[in-house]
């Protein structure tokens, strides 16, 4: 390697370096503006717009003071069940979701597609039916279709139905499809008005 190979890398490098940093700083700023702004005085918030603590602001506590004491309003109540909210769904969502897969490492699945379609025509046709055809409340319907969706669709799938049969692969695809679909479709939407 030549001295002017090694120059080129570490000009590359120091560039890809200020790249980064200048990423970090973009997506660090607002976490430092709300972190700041609850340091202002009221006057220096609606009075355009102050950086640098000390320089453009004299800081001060009084909206912690205000927020924590109960002045306005109770703030540790609703903070504490919200955090609590938060780490019960976490929680939940990471059992279940190691759960199933466990079962998609450990397990073999062969689902026939016309099975799957027919759970979600069923599903969703059952739901409807269950609910705005027959008057039956939310809950009730949604177990009601959900259980003759999963029924007729193992009974399909038993049967030698024409057309691909979906293994684990897929099935890990659809599922991270699927996280991924609704972002995707939002910015391409907003990208089309835009």
């Amino acid at each position: 390697m030549s001295r002017g190979d090694l120059q080129r890398g570490g000009m590359r490098r120091g560039l890809i370096f200020l790249l980064c940093l200048g990423w970090f700083v973009v997506t660090m700023f607002p976490i430092y503006w709300t972190l700041i702004t609850s340091f202002k005085p009221p006057t220096a918030v609606s009075g355009g717009p102050t950086y640098l603590p000390w320089i453009d602001f004299e800081p001060t506590l009084q909206a912690w003071v205000d927020a924590l004491s109960g002045v306005r309003g109770n703030f540790i109540t609703p903070f504490v069940n919200s955090t609590l909210i938060g780490l019960a769904a976490t929680a939940l969502s990471v059992a279940l979701g190691s759960m199933a897969a466990y079962a998609l490492v450990r397990f073999p699945f062969q689902v026939r597609l016309l099975a799957g379609v027919a759970f979600a025509v069923v599903a969703i046709g059952g739901f409807l039916l269950l609910q705005d055809v027959l008057g039956l409340k939310r809950v009730p319907a949604l177990g009601g279709a959900l259980v003759a969706a999963l029924a007729v669709s193992i009974a399909l799938n038993a049967l030698r139905l024409p057309g691909p049969v979906l293994g684990n692969d897929d099935v890990v695809f659809w599922f991270v499809s699927q996280r991924m679909f609704p972002p995707i479709v939002t910015a391409f939407a907003l990208y089309l008005l835009y």
